[in-house]
Formats: C-alpha cells, sequence, structure tokens
C-alpha cells in the first residue's frame, strides 16, 4: 500500500510541477506581449512629440529670417 501511496504522490507532484510550468510560461508571454505593446505605443508618442518639435523649430527658423 505504501508504494502505491508513493507513485500517486509522485504522479501528483509531476503533474502540479508541469501545470506550474505551463502557467508560468504562459504568463510569460503574456507579460512579453503586453511589453511589447506599451513599448511600441511610448515609442509612437515619443516619435509624434519628436516631429511637433522638429515642425515647430522649423516654423520658428524660416519666420525669424
Amino acid at each position: 500500500m505504501g508504494y502505491v501511496l508513493r507513485v500517486r504522490l509522485a504522479s501528483f507532484f509531476a503533474g502540479a510541477a508541469t501545470a506550474s510550468f505551463a502557467g508560468l510560461y504562459l504568463l510569460y508571454k503574456d507579460f512579453k506581449v503586453a511589453h511589447d505593446a506599451i513599448s511600441q505605443q511610448v515609442l509612437i508618442k515619443i516619435l509624434k512629440k519628436k516631429n511637433a518639435l522638429f515642425k515647430l523649430n522649423f516654423a520658428v527658423k524660416t519666420h525669424s529670417i
């Protein structure tokens, strides 16, 4: 009886470890997708601000001459 219990316990922990690994992998992938999306949004905002500053700088230079 002790052997069967030991095998069942080992099987349970192997399944729990596999499920834990799968869950952590899915969380990692979700985090990576979210991080990439936020990084892309920030980059777009930075590029828009940079473009606006260049336009403003160009407008100031052309009107001051």
